[in-house]
């Protein structure tokens, strides 16, 4: 029930004994069958965003915040409302109350902020996270620690509700700096002799 198949050599499992329900409709079912394995009885799909105006919200006010230390008090032509108004406007949208004063006056608070609000909202939609934390500069910090999870080993409550180090099937390698850039592919360095490839590759 958990999702774990007793090997860690295979993928699309949970190795953390949590599941994403985001992007899951609530129509779709899944049942026990006789063997003890889950099935999907029931498949809801749905359209995928790409691309959503809670993620434009969310780096315009990034870019005012590091553009100098600090969140402008004004709109621009192309979108009046100030940084904060748009991470209010993400926040408020599900109910969370607006950003307190208590980070406007400090930057670091603020950006620990911003960044918090893109890591909650776009959690799970595959294509954010990695690239935040290389474009921070905080992806070694980020990935190299070994994640805590429930024991998915566990076969009685007791023993699965207990924190441990969690197993995965691949090892975490983040070097510094090689991996905040990417590599050039090969066929575009065929096609302009003057691109240097990226160091590190």
């Amino acid at each position: 029930p958990q999702g774990f198949t007793g090997s860690y050599d295979y993928e699309y499992q949970s190795y953390n004994g949590y599941f994403c329900q985001k992007w899951v409709n609530e129509q779709s079912k899944m049942t026990l069958n006789s063997s003890g394995n889950y099935s999907v009885s029931t498949y809801m799909s749905y359209v995928f965003p790409y691309m959503r105006i809670a993620e434009l919200y969310l780096s315009y006010a990034e870019a005012d915040f590091e553009y100098d230390g600090t969140l402008s008090d004004y709109g621009y032509q192309c979108l009046p409302m100030t940084a904060l108004d748009a991470v209010n406007k993400v926040r408020n949208r599900i109910g969370m109350p607006d950003v307190l004063d208590k980070f406007t006056g400090s930057a670091p608070l603020l950006r620990e902020r911003i960044r918090n609000e893109r890591c909650v909202e776009l959690a799970f939609e595959g294509h954010h996270y990695y690239h935040d934390i290389r474009r921070w500069k905080i992806a070694e910090e980020c990935l190299r620690p070994i994640p805590k999870a429930w024991n998915i080993e566990g076969d009685t409550p007791e023993k699965f509700y207990k924190l441990v180090d969690m197993k995965e099937n691949d090892t975490r390698i983040f070097t510094t700096p090689k991996h905040y850039w990417l590599a050039i592919p090969n066929s575009q360095l065929n096609i302009n002799g003057q691109l240097v490839q990226n160091p590190g590759y």
